[in-house]
């Protein structure tokens, strides 16, 4: 396969099996390019780069939903202490409702747990 360079000075080995070239950027670099895609392929490096990316966000994603997860049930046991609080007082199961915002049904379901 003959070496050819490009007018844009990029010298190109190209595999039309493949459909790739391998390009001789100037600064004497190489990198393949995909001619179906129209898009020079992630170096080693950058692949491992996008990889440990990917993994970070991945993390990130999981702790901010077990937060989230842990946070409504810190809510819920809270929403369930002031309803036993308020029960204990003496308050009905309508006037806790009424009090907190929640229905009725809420409220007794929360007092059986």
């Amino acid at each position: 396969m003959p070496l050819v360079a490009r007018a844009d000075g990029i010298k190109v080995l190209e595999s039309e099996v493949l459909g790739l070239e391998l390009q001789l950027l100037e600064n004497g670099e190489l990198r393949l390019f995909d001619k179906n895609s129209d898009r020079i392929l992630l170096s080693y490096h950058e692949s491992e780069e996008a990889r440990t990316q990917a993994e970070l966000a991945r993390t990130q994603a999981e702790l901010a939903r077990r937060e989230a997860q842990e946070a409504l049930e810190q809510e819920s046991r809270a929403r369930r202490a002031a309803i036993a609080r308020l029960l204990k007082l003496g308050l009905t199961p309508e006037q806790v409702a009424e009090a907190l915002g929640y229905s009725v049904a809420e409220i007794r379901e929360a007092s059986e747990e």
